[in-house]
């Protein structure tokens, strides 16, 4: 499996699967832990709002606690996570 990073492209994913990518966006929000909840519903919430016009805007996550684990893990993925 290819691993998850800013260099795949549309072409590279399965047809179920879309990418979209919103680098110009402006830091709107400061999200206060990154676990799969907020990432899961939270932050797609805000994707849904920003692909609606709703909402122009990223989440930036910061980790609570020195002993976090998956702020790691997503630098390791362009930040992108499914």
């Amino acid at each position: 499996m290819q691993k998850l990073n800013q260099s795949i492209k549309q072409d590279d994913l399965p047809i179920h699967v879309s990418y979209e990518f919103h680098d110009n966006l402006p830091e709107k929000i400061i999200q206060f832990g990154e676990g799969n909840f907020l990432r899961g519903f939270v932050d797609w919430m805000i994707h849904e709002m920003n692909k609606k016009g709703l909402f122009n805007g990223k989440v930036v996550a910061i980790q609570p606690t020195p002993h976090g684990k998956v702020v790691p893990k997503l630098k390791a993925q362009d930040c992108l996570y499914t």
